[in-house]
């Protein structure tokens, strides 16, 4: 996963290309796909840059009118 890459700029590019995603995909699936592995990597993650990563791609929200209002409830 990109989301545990040691190089913080392929963390920040995977946290910047969900907006791309959701648009092409979809917003649901992207909660359907992608929000419970990001949960579970976010859960089991002992590195905090791992898990700062995680929780920058959910304020991908604000930025992507393709992503359900519900994305940060999940």
């Amino acid at each position: 996963s990109a989301f545990k890459d040691r190089i913080c700029e392929v963390r920040l590019a995977a946290t910047g290309s969900l907006a791309a995603l959701a648009k092409v995909a979809g917003g649901d699936w992207v909660l359907a796909h992608v929000m419970p592995r990001l949960k579970t990597l976010y859960q089991e993650s002992s590195f905090y840059l791992i898990r700062v990563a995680v929780l920058n791609s959910l304020r991908v929200r604000r930025r992507s009118p393709c992503l359900p209002a519900c994305w940060l409830k999940r």
